[in-house]
């Protein structure tokens, strides 16, 4: 699948640049939760195709004490994310406690046999508990391709109080990412959740008066709308 975004792309190892075991990055973490990330590019299968699919299969998450939350809809007015993210790009969110739960849950998903496509799927381990979309209808998912990490962790670690003090909450910043598949390769990822677009609009313009364009990291920072997943009986 080809991307419209120009400056995600797979990391080639820099001693000056790469964020490496030897520079820790990581915001402290609180819990031990996983966000996985299945981005469906709805240009070869419909978003309800793929829901239901899941639902049917609902077994497979249970089973791997997985949770499907919910599925996001990219905000195009509220970043600038022109030629960075397709508005064909859905992506499918879901929680689990152990990354093994998580590579056993997309292998029994079989989703190239089935549908003979790929899809990216990345997990991220999450800094904080992932709060309901029902409450926390909005996720921002920030995609990096650290340039300069020495000052990229100077900016990143102030992302929490900021979150903090514009009535967010910083769930993800970390480097720690298991990319099971497709095309897009960031080397760190932020994720924050908003309970109105207006906080995460006044979080944002303090955000960019520390990282100023490209100067530490090239950056695609796209804030979703989250329908919750609800789910239904058992049939």
């Amino acid at each position: 699948m080809s991307h419209p975004e120009l400056c995600m792309r797979k990391i080639h190892y820099n001693p000056d640049t790469a964020v490496d075991s030897h520079m820790d990055i990581a915001i402290t973490k609180n819990c031990y939760q996983y966000l996985l990330v299945i981005i469906l590019d709805t240009r070869k299968l419909a978003v309800d195709r793929f829901r239901h699919y899941i639902i049917r299969n609902r077994h497979l998450l249970t089973e791997k004490n997985g949770s499907f939350v919910g599925v996001a809809c990219a905000d195009f007015e509220a970043t600038d994310i022109r030629c960075k993210w397709s508005a064909k790009e859905v992506p499918f969110l879901f929680v689990f406690d152990d990354p093994q739960q998580i590579t056993r849950f997309l292998k029994d998903l079989r989703i190239k046999d089935v549908f003979h496509i790929v899809l990216d799927a990345i997990a991220i381990p999450l800094t904080n508990v992932l709060r309901s979309p029902e409450t926390y209808p909005f996720m921002e998912l920030t995609f990096h391709d650290v340039k300069y990490v020495h000052k990229f962790r100077d900016y990143v670690f102030q992302l929490p109080d900021l979150a903090t003090k514009n009535k967010g909450m910083l769930v993800a910043g970390t480097k720690s990412l298991r990319i099971y598949s497709g095309e897009r390769f960031p080397n760190y990822i932020v994720a924050t959740q908003w309970t109105h677009k207006e906080y995460f609009a006044q979080y944002l313009r303090d955000v960019e008066g520390l990282l100023n364009g490209e100067q530490y990291a090239c950056t695609v920072r796209v804030l979703f709308t989250v329908t919750p997943h609800y789910a239904p009986p058992d049939m």
